[in-house]
Parts: structure tokens; C-alpha cells; sequence
């Protein structure tokens, strides 16, 4: 007779890649809660998750160095520059930008891809939950605000402005785009312009005027040209905008040429650059951040 083994299977170690996984996914989730108008009276909630994903972070950190992966000169830098953000978040009195750096920072071994198919996949989620909740609110009043402005019928779909809606779903389709950038057809085109405008009719917010404008950019990215100038482009394009916006904020009343043209982009912009000028004036400009009141 032959003899009966049994074997057991090891039980599977928990490794940083899935310690980094839950990160993203709770750094996604987290995004949405408190923006959200079902959710944001759980604060309590909500900051023990980012305290979570704090706790996290410093496991990912810890294993690095246990593995000998990480040099104690990149150490330094790595704390070098989470002393920079902490103080920054101290300043403003917003911790979940230190968070989200926290995480890039010490995890290292996540790839973008990865980075950003988890948070679309939690933004279809639970944003394909709010929209079901508010048409289910349109018919069975659960509480939720069905317009934010009743003369301009604008939808937030359960979030607290139709602005973050939008910024919300926006970036989902951007993502969504990066993701299948050497992929897309005709249908998946047609999909991201028919949902982008079904959002843009309900929130009205413009945001959405800059992603029909990166949609049709997007469109030509076969173009060598254009490839070229995008490219080159995007490596100076955040201080100069930043410049140029801090420029037309500050001298938006200040009599000259530079103040008509900011009187001129105020109007196209929808009184954005009178907002900057108003929280220049009032609050002052730091390199470190502040809050504002």
C-alpha cells in the first residue's frame, strides 16, 4: 500500500508590494472621502485611514532598509525632503499632501502604471457608486443635493462642488487615456469626448474645457512636430505657469499693460486670476506654502 502524504501549503508572506498596493488603494478611497458629501462627516474615519496609510509608509521604509536596498546617503535625501514637506504641510494644515508624497517617496519599488490603474479602478468604484446614488436620489430622497445652484442646475453627483466632480472625474479620464495612450480607437475615442460632455452639461464647470483641449492634443500624438514641441514643452511648463500666474495675480490692479491683460484673461478664466489676487493681498506670498483663509 502506498503511503499517504499530506502536504501543507506555506502560508504567503506579506510582501511590500502588497503593503504598497493597499497604500494606493487607501490613498484613492481616501481622496474621495473627504470630498465626498456622503462621506465627509466621517472625519474620524477618514483620519484614522491616512494615519493607516502614515503607518504604512514607515512598514515600506522599514523593509527597504532590511533588504539593504536603500544606500544611507539615499536615506538622508529621502528625510531631507519629508522635512521639507512636513513643514510645508504644517504650514498649510494639509497633511494629505504629505501623505501622497510619503508614499512616492518610500515606494520605490510601485511602478505609475500600477499607481495609476488601482486609483482608476477605486475612482470607478466609488465614483460610479455616487452617480448611482444620486439618480437613486432624484427618485427616493436619501439627503444628497440634487443641484448645487438651482438657477444654473449644476451636479456634484454626491460630491461637495460640481468643481471637485469634476476635477475627480476629469483625472479619471485622463488616466484612463494614459493608460491605453498606445491602445485607443475609434470607440475608446468616442467614449472619453461622449463622457466628457455628459459631465461637462451637468457640473458646467470648465475644468472640463481643458481636458476637451487634452483630448484633442492627445489626438495628434502621432504628430513628430507637435511630439517634440509637448515634450520639450512639459519639462519647463509648470514654473512657467506658476511665474506667469503669480505675475498676473499680483499685478492684476496695478495700473499697466500687464494689468490689462490680466483684467482681459480674469474675464476668460471666470475671475480666477481676481481670486489670486485677492489671496496675494490678503495672506501674503511664501515659498513653503501657508494657509489661506
Amino acid at each position: 500500500m502506498s503511503e499517504l502524504t499530506l502536504r501543507i501549503r506555506p502560508k504567503s508572506k506579506v510582501t511590500k508590494t502588497d503593503i504598497e498596493n493597499v497604500s494606493i488603494a487607501l490613498l484613492a478611497l481616501v481622496g474621495i472621502m473627504q470630498t465626498s458629501e456622503i462621506f465627509y462627516v466621517w472625519d474620524e474615519f477618514i483620519d484614522a485611514i491616512k494615519f493607516l496609510i502614515f503607518l504604512l509608509s514607515i512598514v515600506v521604509l522599514y523593509l527597504q532598509l532590511a533588504d539593504q536596498k536603500l544606500s544611507y546617503r539615499s536615506l538622508a535625501r529621502m528625510l531631507f525632503i519629508v522635512g521639507i514637506l512636513t513643514y510645508t504641510c504644517i504650514r498649510t494644515k494639509n497633511f494629505s499632501f504629505l501623505l501622497i508624497c510619503l508614499f512616492l517617496l518610500t515606494g520605490r519599488s510601485t511602478t505609475i502604471e500600477n499607481f495609476v490603474k488601482r486609483s482608476l479602478k477605486i475612482l470607478i468604484i466609488f465614483g460610479g457608486g455616487h452617480i448611482l446614488l444620486w439618480c437613486v436620489n432624484t427618485i427616493i430622497p436619501l439627503g444628497l443635493t440634487i443641484y448645487t445652484n438651482e438657477s444654473e442646475r449644476r451636479i456634484a453627483f454626491g460630491f461637495t462642488h460640481p468643481n471637485i466632480c469634476a476635477i475627480k472625474f476629469g483625472w479619471g479620464i485622463l488616466m484612463y487615456l494614459w493608460l491605453n495612450w498606445n491602445h485607443m480607437t475609434k470607440r475608446k475615442w468616442g467614449l472619453l469626448y461622449t463622457l466628457s460632455a455628459m459631465f461637462y452639461v451637468a457640473t458646467k464647470s470648465d475644468s472640463w474645457l481643458i481636458i476637451f483641449f487634452i483630448l484633442i492634443l492627445a489626438g495628434f500624438r502621432k504628430n513628430k512636430i507637435l511630439r517634440r514641441f509637448i515634450s520639450a514643452f512639459s519639462r519647463v511648463a509648470f514654473p512657467v505657469f506658476g511665474i506667469f500666474n503669480i505675475l498676473t495675480s499680483y499685478y492684476f490692479l496695478v495700473d499697466g499693460r500687464l494689468s490689462n491683460y490680466s483684467l482681459l484673461l480674469d474675464k476668460l478664466f471666470n475671475r480666477r486670476i481676481s481670486m489670486g489676487y485677492l489671496a496675494i493681498k490678503e495672506n501674503g506670498l511664501t515659498v513653503l506654502g501657508q494657509a489661506i483663509r
